[in-house]
């Protein structure tokens, strides 16, 4: 599309572009909040990346909940009234962002407990548990990483079965 003088000087156009560039600060009262993002951490390797989510979500106009560390009792009820709260506000948007370490469609608490990611993060905002978020994007972003010692471990085991007798460097 060619935009001329004329196109770029008019008023309907120019204010859609500036409301598309408008970034809501905190000073302002938005009407809506543009979506409400959770942002779990369970693991200390991820502190950094967790600042840096949450400061680009509070950036962007999101209402932003987070917790630092949670051991498996915590991160189940933070999920539990993250998606609750949906009921009593008006997003349109879900984002949920979770960092920790896991393997095989879990992941794992703070306290080295398990949670099923299918059953215990994503159930909780299908249509039948969530029904407020209902034809509204449900955004879920998992930075996992495997224990290094489960790792080092396996490595071991195999290596010395394998290997009698050997160094390895």
């Amino acid at each position: 599309m060619l935009l001329n003088k004329r196109t770029l000087d008019d008023s309907v156009v120019s204010g859609k572009m500036r409301k598309l560039n408008t970034k809501i600060s905190d000073s302002e009262d938005p009407i809506k909040a543009r979506g409400h993002a959770l942002v779990l951490c369970t693991h200390e390797k991820f502190a950094e990346e967790y600042k840096i989510f949450i400061d680009f979500y509070k950036g962007q106009g999101f209402k932003v909940t987070q917790s630092l560390y949670p051991n498996a009792s915590a991160f189940v009820l933070k999920l539990l009234d993250f998606s609750d709260s949906f009921s009593s506000e008006d997003f349109d948007v879900c984002v949920v962002v979770i960092l920790s370490q896991g393997e095989n469609g879990t992941i794992l608490a703070s306290d080295d407990r398990i949670i099923g990611v299918e059953n215990d993060i994503l159930g909780r905002f299908s249509n039948k548990d969530c029904p407020p978020l209902k034809g509204k994007p449900k955004v879920f972003l998992f930075q996992t990483t495997l224990r290094p010692t489960e790792e080092d471990k396996f490595r071991e085991f195999y290596m010395r079965k394998k290997l009698k007798n050997s160094l390895v460097l």
